[in-house]
């Protein structure tokens, strides 16, 4: 995700990632972060990147940490991955 959100990133950084991986395959501490029942923060915005009823959101009190992906289901949050992993 280009950073800040909205920019287009023209390095990595510029840019940000955050990871689901709730089997560890990329980083045991990626997973032991993912947290699949969260709860939004009070000071949680939506970023206006959406797929279908699936949204983004940010915490300004947490943006550094992780993202939250809120669906119908309920929300996750995703940890953010720093340095950024590459292709695996």
């Amino acid at each position: 995700m280009g950073w800040p959100v909205g920019t287009v990133s023209r390095t990595i950084a510029d840019a940000r990632q955050y990871i689901r991986d709730p089997r560890g395959a990329v980083k045991t501490s990626l997973r032991d972060r993912l947290d699949l029942r969260a709860t939004l923060p009070a000071d949680a915005r939506p970023t206006g990147y959406r797929h279908g009823s699936i949204e983004l959101y940010l915490s300004p009190s947490n943006q550094n940490d992780g993202i939250y992906v809120v669906g119908p289901g309920g929300a996750e949050r995703w940890p953010r991955d720093d340095p950024p992993t590459g292709c695996l």
